[in-house]
């Protein structure tokens, strides 16, 4: 009898432990419209511009040039440049790139918790 109810109650605690399969794209969603509403609109200061500039010519901004991230909003903004022609959008594009992988990233951050604490809602 205490065994059966034992199992029953590591059952219910495995069943509780298991995070809803929804959970990551929740995440993500709500990062991205968090990130995205607080995007710029415009070139802000700094080096965004010579980034920005950098990766629609593929080339190097300074070192150590981040060639991967040029590379990426390279292929992300070419709709714009070659098939849309629209400049006045390249930098909120740009913006939205990274919008996005900062979604991933907080997805990525999530499951790398998940694995390690063995709780979802720890994570």
């Amino acid at each position: 009898m205490k065994e059966k109810s034992k199992k029953r109650r590591a059952e219910k605690e495995n069943v509780a432990e298991t995070p809803p399969a929804y959970l990551e794209t929740t995440i993500f969603l709500f990062s991205f419209i968090v990130y995205g509403s607080t995007c710029y609109r415009t070139l802000p200061g700094g080096d965004s511009a010579e980034l920005v500039t950098a990766s629609i010519e593929l080339g190097v901004a300074h070192p150590p040039g981040y060639p991967l991230l040029m590379i990426l909003l390279h292929v992300w903004l070419s709709p714009l440049i070659y098939l849309i022609e629209a400049p006045e959008y390249i930098t909120f594009a740009a913006s939205l790139f990274n919008s996005f992988i900062a979604s991933l990233v907080a997805v990525r951050l999530y499951s790398l918790t998940l694995k390690i604490t063995s709780s979802w809602r720890a994570a």
